[in-house]
């Protein structure tokens, strides 16, 4: 019994030498009317002190994992979550001109399955390199949109931001006139004389015109 307990007193002695970073630490070990102890201080008086080493832990190196071994990537990663919707654009087509003076674009949008807007999930579009607009209708009409070629992003995030769909892209090109001509056009209409209400010159009659 008292082996038992000498062992269970060796065990928790070492543990907690390991515990506290002592792992090289010297350890000794003394009997007293039969009893033995454990310190790692040596004991004044005492006499047959055995001094034990204790051995060196060994060590390892933090493990790096490498994706590609698990065949997990972060590509397989964004095609599994862009399987949530099919996000598609029916307008603007490919190329496709819009003409006016307000520059005016029409956008819409088609979604299989239905957009969950109650559980957060919204369309996120952007005009070239704009930060992105939100909307949960497949039908949005942007406003003075300058002349030019232009791309369209589109793609479909969760509230946390969280890609939904893949992101898809179609160019456009807005035709109107430039803001020099509309501004040119403006100062011309203003300058044109007013003849309406105009009264005719007094005492200036028109000859009656030659009988056939």
């Amino acid at each position: 019994m008292t082996d038992r307990v000498n062992r269970v007193i060796w065990i928790l002695t070492v543990s907690f030498a390991l515990t506290h970073n002592v792992a090289n630490a010297e350890i000794y070990k003394w009997e007293v009317d039969g009893k033995v102890h454990y310190s790692d201080r040596p004991q004044i008086g005492v006499h047959k002190v055995k001094k034990l080493k204790l051995k060196k832990l060994s060590t390892h190196s933090p493990v790096t994992v490498n994706l590609s071994q698990t065949h997990i990537t972060p590509e397989r990663i964004k095609k599994d979550v862009s399987k949530t919707y099919g996000l598609g654009i029916t307008s603007p087509v490919a190329n496709q001109n819009f003409n006016g003076h307000a520059g005016n674009v029409t956008l819409r949008f088609s979604i299989t399955p239905k957009l969950k807007s109650g559980a957060g999930h919204v369309i996120q579009y952007r005009i070239d390199e704009q930060s992105y607009s939100e909307s949960i209708e497949l039908e949005v009409t942007l406003d003075n949109i300058d002349r030019g070629a232009h791309q369209l992003f589109a793609k479909i995030v969760d509230n946390q931001g969280i890609d939904l769909s893949a992101e898809i892209s179609v160019p456009f090109n807005v035709q109107r006139p430039s803001s020099l001509i509309l501004q040119n056009l403006k100062n011309t209409n203003s300058a044109a004389p007013n003849l309406s209400g105009a009264k005719p010159v007094p005492g200036i009659t028109a000859p009656p015109a030659n009988p056939k």
